[in-house]
């Protein structure tokens, strides 16, 4: 479960808490925001993530984002990891 909403903070606090509510996962320390897509593509395919069926942030074979922000993409992952019951 994550325990905080994506909105009103910025993306390294919403990143450092992912590492605390999923500390027994081998996520990343996320170091550059412009990057964030490169971070989120390993959160995706990391451990719990990837069972979830959390989507990658990016188009298949390309560097594009599929979401506008950073946001949009963790306001899916929240409501993911959210739902499920175990």
């Amino acid at each position: 479960m994550i325990t905080v909403y994506p909105k009103h903070i910025s993306l390294k606090y919403w990143a450092a808490t992912l590492l605390m509510d999923y500390s027994n996962e081998p996520l990343p320390i996320l170091k550059d925001e412009k990057q964030w897509t490169k971070w989120a593509k390993i959160v995706a395919g990391t451990g719990s993530f990837l069972n979830a069926g959390v989507p990658s942030p990016l188009k298949t074979k390309k560097d594009e984002s599929l979401y506008k922000d950073w946001e949009e993409w963790a306001f899916v992952v929240y409501n993911i990891m959210n739902s499920r019951t175990n």
